[in-house]
């Protein structure tokens, strides 16, 4: 069905998937940590745990907006 994947196309590029439940997570403004449904904390652009964010090169970074937003 063509409004499926018109929906599916739009959800992948406005998401991050968590790496621990597979949920997709939105965000639409502030900064690049998440926190998904069940708990785990991640960084939107690279995915690493939050936790670990002292190695990710966007961790003193302003937010990277999403697709939708330019």
């Amino acid at each position: 069905n063509h409004a499926e994947q018109a929906s599916l196309a739009v959800i992948a590029q406005t998401t991050q998937l968590c790496i621990r439940c597979g949920n997709a997570v939105e965000r639409k403004e502030g900064c690049n940590h998440m926190t998904c449904r069940c708990g785990y904390e991640f960084c939107y652009v690279c995915g690493k745990q939050w936790g670990d964010m002292r190695t990710c090169p966007y961790y003193n970074h302003p937010p990277v907006p999403n697709n939708n937003n330019g």
